[in-house]
């Protein structure tokens, strides 16, 4: 067995797992489905809104923001806010 992140190809199996998910789970929402058998799914366009646009501005700075500041600061400052950047980092995760 091995894991890997979804991709578009992947999008098919994912919405019938969702369904099969919204089917098991209605019984303790509340939620019936629509007459067709299918539940709402607006939240899961919203999600890949959000996601394209996170994935956009992280380009962004990495291409144009980052390279920038790099260029503006001292090897000093750099130094120091690697070091900030990663104990974060590691903080987060």
């Amino acid at each position: 067995m091995f894991v890997r992140r979804a991709d578009a190809e992947d999008r098919v199996v994912l919405e019938r797992l969702w369904l099969m998910f919204r089917h098991d789970m209605s019984e303790f929402q509340g939620q019936l489905p629509r007459p067709d058998g299918s539940y709402r799914t607006e939240w899961l366009e919203k999600v890949r809104e959000f996601r394209a646009a996170v994935a956009e501005h992280a380009h962004f700075e990495e291409e144009e923001v980052f390279p920038r500041f790099k260029r503006e600061m001292s090897e000093e400052q750099n130094d120091k806010i690697t070091r900030l950047v990663n104990r974060d980092g590691f903080w987060m995760s």
